[in-house]
């Protein structure tokens, strides 16, 4: 509602009122100030506040201020305006003012409409009719000329400012992305697609490449020479890379040295046609236009990177050079990304094996001296190393392995002619595949033969095998010193729960508080709900459940609402004061009934709100439990041995008993001692039960070492040389955890390799994309994070603030976005926001093209339950709280009854049921529902019951980002759906003047009428107690005003529609 003067407030009581109006149109250089007639008191004749206005008003046409569509999300029209002016008086230095308007050109100039109600009125008594832009001008030869004015909303999207990826500003952005808007957001936002502004070119080569040509200082040709930068740059071909010098149009020159093979690569022959592209030492994406709060996470082909890239935010001090204030990401060199990003290939290879092997090869080995076999722990894994000082298996060979398995970053090499220095076993995906090649001259794996494979994997056919048996043989006697070996180590494991049952009460995503996700969480919503939890699968361990305590990680928790957590007979309670934490309650010991995992299994979790129906979101709830393991018998006494007994028999905690068994080689062995002057050995310390190492298995062509025994996956296992088929090692005495096994002996290898047979690969790989990036990183860049914050407090009110609440986010996008200033913003956006505050409503919202301003804030307002228009030049924020507060009541006296219109709206707009979804994945970078992760839903049971069940079209609800705020959203849309509505159209006098689109109003009784004609006219239907809201305002050129209103808290059945007037659509009285 308009706020008025005291002045104005009794001026407009007067039905005889006689308002003066007046035009301002502000040009370049030049204001005119127009009126329609005389006006002011004697002696300031057409002067108002200091200024003359000039006759020159013909008529006024309507001022239409835009309609508020209550069908369509509260969807509005711009605001227009127009008056005849008269065109044969002078102005601004000129014979007419259609000669005026040719030497000065009125384009979006603004244009102000206000209103007096008194010739002595004062600047504080102005009403504010309209305020808008120039539009156009007619009849510019006639004697009047008609101008047009349109809203202040009209044209804001042209102002609205945004920068596309322009190929003249980045000139080596991805083809995809040329021309495409950097994109803006607001508050949290998931998987925005980034723009690849530095993607190095990528193109195709026109004729074959040789192993030998083109060589050092030759031209290579390209199909498109546009896509490569035109100086010194490197040229990646398949997999081999080419330094160029220069370009000239399609056609590269190489350098003059080293030019093929560069950077190490193989040097390869590549067909015509062959994809090439630009290699570069970096990779920039672009993410959005302004600094942003922080980068939380980052996808490439859907597949979260926590490596291989440096992110910075765009603002002061986090910015990457060249890219002021703007968010980017940089990834690293093209090596990195292989290992961490699978291509997408169209593969048609087909292999053709005729490969044969005849294979005679014979080893008679006893193995060298001076070996070393160290083992840190008592199981030979990866961090364990076997090393040989002579020339067959030498200390100075290596082979290397990660992870326990021999893949793409291990290597084998060799310094001397068996299998030598230079020479590498490269394997390019994981598999030693056809384009690998292992060779061999002789009997020995030498550079002059081949492995040739049937299949494209090397394959059990042929195997180099290894027999290598350590074995103990240990006639020593045993005795124990009578130690103990029961377990005091207390174990700790998260007792998870897997199902959820809701007994009463209402609960949203039950499932998100036992789904292990702490980003995801359960909605409690109702005094009394009650919900379940319970084991899905059985879990046992090897000893008694002991202790537990309960946990319960909670995100947000009404003012007033408490959870209460019960299993296993304790219980755990959190409130408001827990929000935002991880609560553990106190270990206690388990009860009768719950000491045994069979009865945890079994025992029912619950959760119960109390006390208040404040919304209330949980993110996991689980328990821990501590356990003593069971004792082991580890045999791990002191013992000593003496004289030549062989192991037999059991050990016992008294000692002096013999043992029997052997040491596996899976188990470990660790003893201490001494040998004795008489030959005998003492040792103390512990034997585990299993003792002997046993190492067999074999070398498969795949490039992997099977062993028998344990290989861990972490650390390296270095080995060096070759590996004889056959041999054994028996060693006597003693094993240490760390310490030495001393060999003798040589190899001998008798027998050769026949190759006999060809491999024929046929059909290529194709490598999607069209530039380097698609090719080296693979993929679609997508980045979630948080948008833009207040940098200097004028948005928010405090400096470095998220800009997330709606209201925030309006008042950015059009002082800051569109260039308006701040006085646009109107008085409500005060209210609203409080409002927001308080019901913890934000929203995520990306921008990804030129957006429709007056749309783009629609739907911010429709997301926040609340409408938006503009009234006289200021745009509105009006937060929908209930059914509102009237401002102003309506009698008889104060409208024309012969112009009161009634009709209800369409019942095929009912609707009482709605889905809609929320929680957006930008990764699309469209608007719509589809792309939405997260679904709230709901219903009104009444209308139900009446009309049968009438489900509208799921709603979009893409920048909400938390579950109350749309399913607040969704209930307030059925609120207003569910049921037929009256719309009512009716004109007065200047009494309406102060009455706004979105005021609530009110008919009130005339009580010093005999006839309440009001009623009759309303057909008997509106009571004083029935609320409107208005939609519409029409100033008509009569000097009338002319309403349009809504019912917000009565339907028509309640008021007996069918009976009276048996379901016609509309009505005029």
């Amino acid at each position: 509602m308009k706020i008025i003067s005291a002045y104005t407030e009794q001026a407009i009581d007067n039905p005889h009122v006689d308002p003066i109006r007046l035009l301002t149109i502000s040009l370049d250089g030049l204001t005119l100030r127009l009126c329609d007639r005389l006006f002011g008191v004697p002696g300031s004749e057409f002067v108002f506040d200091g200024q003359i206005y000039e006759p020159m008003v013909v008529s006024w046409g309507a001022i239409e201020h835009g309609r508020i569509d209550p069908e369509s999300n509260y969807s509005t029209e711009p605001a227009e305006f127009s008056a005849t002016i008269d065109n044969n008086t002078p102005i601004g230095g000129y014979d007419r003012i259609s000669e005026l308007f040719a030497a000065i050109d009125p384009a979006f100039s603004a244009v102000t409409v206000i209103e007096l109600y008194g010739d002595d009125a004062g600047t504080a008594d102005v009403v504010p009719f309209f305020s808008g832009e120039f539009e156009d001008l007619t009849g510019m030869t006639a004697d009047q000329v008609s101008i047009t004015a349109t809203g202040a909303d009209a044209n804001l999207s042209k102002r609205f400012a945004c920068n596309l990826l322009k190929k003249s500003d980045y000139p080596g952005a991805d083809p995809d992305d040329i021309n495409k808007m950097i994109p803006q957001a607001w508050g949290p936002v998931r998987k925005v697609q980034a723009l690849a502004a530095e993607a190095g070119g990528k193109t195709t080569i026109v004729s074959e490449v040789t192993a030998s040509l083109p060589w050092d200082g030759d031209t290579l040709g390209v199909s498109d020479g546009d896509y490569l930068p035109r100086g010194a740059f490197v040229l990646q071909v398949g997999r081999e890379q080419i330094a160029i010098a220069s370009r000239s149009g399609d056609v590269l020159t190489l350098a003059s040295s080293g030019a093929r093979g560069y950077n190490s690569t193989t040097i390869s022959e590549h067909d015509a046609g062959a994809d090439c592209a630009e290699v570069r030492s970096s990779y920039v994406y672009v993410f959005a236009d302004h600094p942003v709060a922080s980068i939380d996470a980052v996808f490439v082909a859907n597949v979260r990177q926590t490596s291989g890239f440096v992110g910075y935010t765009g603002q002061d001090g986090d910015e990457y050079p060249g890219y002021d204030r703007k968010a980017v990401l940089v990834f690293s060199v093209w090596p990195v990304f292989v290992k961490q990003v699978n291509l997408t290939a169209d593969d048609t290879i087909i292999i053709t094996d005729t490969t044969d092997v005849a294979d005679t090869i014979t080893i008679d080995s006893t193995l060298d001296t001076v070996d070393t076999i160290t083992v840190d722990n008592g199981t030979l894994d990866t961090n364990d190393t076997i090393t040989v000082d002579n020339g067959t298996l030498d200390t100075n060979d290596t082979i290397t392995v990660d992870n326990g398995t021999l893949e793409a970053v291990d290597t084998i090499d060799v310094d001397n002619g068996t299998l030598d220095a230079s020479d590498t076993i490269t394997v390019s995906n994981g598999t030693l595949a056809t384009d690998d090649t292992i060779t061999v001259d002789n009997g020995t794996l030498a550079v002059d033969d081949t492995i040739d494979v049937d299949n494209g994997t090397l394959s059990i056919d042929d195997t180099s095998s290894i027999s290598n048996t350590l074995s103990i043989s240990d006639t020593q006697d045993v005795t124990d010193s009578g130690h103990s070996h029961a377990s005091t180590s207390t174990v700790t494991i998260n007792w998870l729960f897997e199902t959820v049952n809701k007994l009463s009460g209402t609960l949203y995503n039950g499932m998100s508080m036992v789904d292990g996700d702490f980003e995801t969480h359960a909605g409690f919503d109702a005094v009394g709900t009650t919900v379940e939890i319970t084991k899905a699968y059985y879990e046992s361990y090897d000893g008694d459940p002991e202790q537990i305590r309960l946990c319960i990680d909670v995100d947000t928790m009404g003012p007033s609402t408490v959870l209460t957590y019960t299993f296993c007979g304790k219980t755990l309670t959190v409130d408001k004061d827990d929000e935002g934490t991880t609560v553990k309650g106190a270990w206690s010991a388990l009860g009768t009934g719950y000491d045994t995992w069979e009865e945890i299994n079994a025992a029912v979790g619950q959760i119960v709100q109390s006390v208040s129906s404040d919304s209330s979101y949980v993110a996991e709830v689980w328990a821990e439990i501590q356990y003593t393991p069971a004792d082991t018998d580890d045999a791990s006494a002191d013992v000593s041995l003496t004289g030549s007994t062989d192991l037999s028999g059991d050990v016992t905690e008294d000692g002096g008993e013999t043992l029997s068994g052997e040491v596996d080689k899976t188990g470990t062995a660790t003893i201490y001692g001494t040998v004795n002057s008489d030959g005998t050995v003492t040792l103390t310390g512990a034997i585990v039960k299993d003792g002997t190492i046993t190492l067999t298995g074999e070398i498969d062509k795949v490039g992997t070492v099977t062993f028998s025994g344990i290989i861990n996956k972490n650390g390296t296992v270095t080995l060096t040389g070759d590996i004889g088929k056959n041999g054994t090692v028996t060693i006597d005495g003693i094993i240490n955890k760390d310490g030495t096994v001393t060999l003798s002996g040589d190899i001998i290898k008798n027998g050769t390799v026949t190759k006999i047979g060809a491999i024929v690969k046929t059909g290529t790989v194709t490598v999607s994309g069209n530039s380097a990036a698609d090719t080296v990183i693979g993929g679609i860049v997508n980045v979630s994070f948080t948008g833009k914050v207040d940098e200097d407090g004028s948005i928010t009110g405090t400096v470095g603030v998220v800009i997330e609440r709606p209201d925030h986010i309006a008042r950015d996008i059009l002082i800051n976005g569109c260039g308006r200033p701040a006085s646009v913003i109107g008085a409500s956006y005060a209210a609203s926001g409080s409002a927001y505050g308080s019901l913890g409503y934000r929203l995520g919202v990306v921008l990804t093209q030129r957006p429709s301003v007056r749309s783009l804030l629609n739907r911010i307002a429709f997301q926040s339950k609340s409408i938006d228009f503009w009234e006289s030049g200021q745009h509105q924020f009006s937060f929908i709280s209930g059914v509102g507060q009237v401002v102003k009541t309506i009698d008889q006296n104060r409208i024309d009854l012969n112009q009161i219109y009634i009709k209800k709206t369409d019942t095929t707009g009912i609707i009482n049921a709605l889905d809609a979804t929320w929680n957006r994945d930008w990764s699309g970078n469209s608007d719509n529902s589809e792309s939405d992760s997260d679904t709230v839903s709901g219903s009104d049971s009444a209308s139900i019951v009446k009309y049968g069940r009438l489900e509208g079209e799921a709603l979009g609800l893409s920048y909400i980002v938390d579950q109350h705020q749309a399913q607040d959203v969704v209930d307030w849309v059925i609120s207003e759906n569910c049921n037929p509505r009256y719309i009512v159209e009716f004109s007065g006098g200047y009494f309406l003047v102060d009455i706004e689109r979105g005021d609530v109003v009110a008919f009130g009784a005339d009580s010093f009428s005999e006839i309440d004609f009001l009623n009759q006219s309303l057909l008997g239907l509106v009571s004083t107690s029935n609320r409107f809201r208005v939609v519409d305002r029409r100033d008509r050129s009569d000097a009338s005003t002319q309403l349009e209103i809504i019912t917000i808290d009565q339907y028509l059945d309640a008021w007996g529609l069918s009976d009276v007037w048996g379901g016609s659509d509309v009505w005029g009285a």
